[in-house]
């Protein structure tokens, strides 16, 4: 759940404890933060796997009476970033300080290898 108030940071879990190849998390609105982090942290032994940080836009149709059932934000998602690849003992930072997207979302890209899981943690500023 985020943790955030009005003027202030926002910091959200995003994934916790996940290793399993395309396992996404919730989106998250980030509309009005300039500075945005995600940082990946291993549990236990990590040797392998990819973590990449996406965005999809808002969904025009959204907010069209005639379309009361369109999603808020489109359903394809685009990579922002580079990709993250974690390793034991070393928690990696993914910085986007050119900010102006709309919801992010992490997801494993490719499986987390040797045995351990990441944690995925969004802040925003």
């Amino acid at each position: 759940m985020p943790r955030s108030s009005p003027g202030a940071h926002m910091t959200v879990p995003l994934l916790i404890a996940q290793s399993a190849d395309e396992t996404f998390s919730q989106p998250v609105d980030v509309r009005g933060y300039t500075h945005i982090v995600a940082y990946v942290i291993p549990n236990g032994t990590v040797s392998s796997g990819v973590v990449r940080i996406e965005e999809a836009c808002i969904d025009p149709r959204a907010a069209e009476p005639h379309a009361p059932n369109a999603p808020l934000y489109a359903d394809t998602w685009v990579q922002v970033g580079t990709d993250i690849s974690p390793a034991t003992g070393v928690i990696s930072a993914l910085h986007l300080t050119v900010a102006a997207y709309s919801h992010l979302h992490a997801r494993i890209s490719t499986v987390i290898g040797g045995g351990g899981t990441v944690d995925v943690v969004l802040v925003a500023t």
